[in-house]
């Protein structure tokens, strides 16, 4: 029986890359939030907010949704490129976006971080900066200067990862994803090496 993991996360987008690394993994991924609409089929937009509003509503039922779905962990997604919003105090002071938004999740489920029932996904600025580790940048003209301003994924600013992927042409959306996701998988190991978060992700699923 394949080991499965519950997720909660921001969106479609990184429903589509966290259940193909599931694939890759031979593991299986259910959503619990946000869930697919049974209507149109696609996932609604679920954000940040939305992500803490349901760590803070279901932090006293982490073992119920593992015991019922017969699950080992559950899986919670944010992007770091909020942590200002979230943690303005702590990033002011120096501390790491990663380590803000940590800090936050821990007020509501830290506890069970301690015997891995949780695990925090924190990819720097988003999970796009995974999509990029895999794709050609060679691609993009060096006319521009941006491509040259990225030596280093775990450093990328917001604005210079919008602009790349928009030069690519990367698209939005769980089917966009679930197609990019084929290159990720095809680059794995570069992308491992170029964003840490992803290496994570990957000896948690191993």
């Amino acid at each position: 029986m394949q080991e499965k993991f519950l997720i909660v996360c921001e969106g479609g987008s990184d429903v589509a890359i966290l259940e193909s690394l599931a694939e890759y993994f031979k593991k299986q991924i259910t959503p619990l939030a946000p869930q697919r609409d049974a209507t149109s089929g696609t996932f609604p937009k679920f954000g940040f907010g939305s992500v803490l509003n349901w760590c803070r509503s279901n932090s006293r039922k982490i073992d119920l949704f593992l015991d019922f779905a017969g699950a080992k962990s559950i899986l919670i997604h944010l992007d770091t490129d909020i942590a200002v919003e979230i943690n303005r105090l702590e990033f002011e002071q120096g501390r790491a976006p990663r380590e803000c938004c940590e800090r936050i999740l821990d007020q509501y489920v830290e506890s069970f971080r301690q015997n891995n029932k949780v695990y925090y996904l924190l990819p720097t600025q988003n999970m796009d900066t995974w999509v990029l580790a895999c794709l050609n940048l060679s691609v993009v003209s060096l006319e521009n200067g941006i491509y040259n301003r990225v030596p280093d994924y775990e450093k990328i600013s917001k604005e210079d990862l919008v602009s790349l992927l928009s030069m690519l042409g990367v698209g939005k959306g769980y089917d966009s994803y679930k197609d990019i996701s084929k290159s990720i998988i095809g680059e794995i190991e570069r992308v491992k090496l170029a964003c840490s978060e992803f290496m994570y992700l990957c000896s948690i699923l191993e």
